[in-house]
């Protein structure tokens, strides 16, 4: 890093604290996003629970119920339900659609608690298990599993992460150029004293460097080097006097 040109570390120490806000702001809009759409999952789940239930209220006889639900579900695309009787035996379960063993394990919770998410291949569900209480049809209390596909949150979550991404290599490339153009501008009062200092030779010891020109951050050094600069120039002179006086 001793070589390294000042320009260089602080165009480098620039990116690297854009790329870390920018991937602090990503990371933060992607986790709000995350739980917007977790809650709306959640507020599906209930509504839906609901629906359940009030078919199961109204309903008839068991084939009355099974006809309803499915009448339901045709109206509600992406709605999976299973009702286990308090004896195991299955009531009414979506045709093809397996829920994980975990989920079909789990006790009963209260309406929008302890849902659960899982994925299928490309596919990805939200679950929750709740009770129906006991009625016309039911003549126990039952446990039903329902779930919703989110897939459509999936998809855009990746895109949006996609995106972020992007975002964020755009940004730090940017910031760089932005870094690099600043730390040349606000540099170049050093190469302005660099080029002053090119012009000290032993006959023109008379250069100085213009301290109310400069940044207040070099204006020490300004004056000292023209400080030093004085004290060259006295000293240079008190030597060829001397000399002078030698050669008389």
């Amino acid at each position: 890093m001793d070589r390294v040109s000042l320009t260089v570390r602080l165009t480098a120490f620039y990116v690297l604290a854009s790329t870390l806000l920018l991937l602090g702001m990503a990371a933060f809009i992607s986790s709000a996003i995350q739980q917007h759409f977790a809650e709306l999952d959640r507020e599906t789940l209930n509504d839906k629970i609901q629906l359940v239930r009030g078919i199961v209220a109204n309903a008839a006889s068991l084939e009355d119920l099974r006809g309803r639900l499915n009448d339901a579900l045709q109206s509600h695309p992406g709605l999976y339900v299973r009702i286990d009787g308090a004896d195991g035996l299955v009531l009414y379960d979506t045709a093809a659609f397996q829920f994980p063993p975990a989920l079909l394990q789990q006790p009963p919770a209260a309406v929008g608690q302890h849902t659960s998410a899982w994925h299928d291949g490309q596919a990805s569900y939200q679950g929750v298990v709740a009770t129906l209480a006991a009625g016309a049809v039911l003549k126990q209390d039952a446990r039903m599993v329902a779930a919703v596909d989110t897939a459509h949150h999936a998809h855009f979550m990746a895109d949006l992460r996609h995106s972020l991404w992007l975002y964020v290599l755009a940004g730090a490339a940017t910031s760089g150029l932005l870094g690099w153009w600043a730390t040349r501008a606000g540099l170049t009062p050093l190469r302005r004293m660099k080029a002053k200092a090119q012009l000290v030779t032993a006959n023109k010891l008379d250069q100085r460097m213009d301290v109310e020109a400069i940044p207040v951050e070099l204006a020490d050094l300004a004056t000292s080097l023209n400080e030093m600069l004085q004290r060259s120039q006295t000293d240079f002179g008190r030597l060829s006097d001397f000399s002078s006086d030698l050669a008389h």
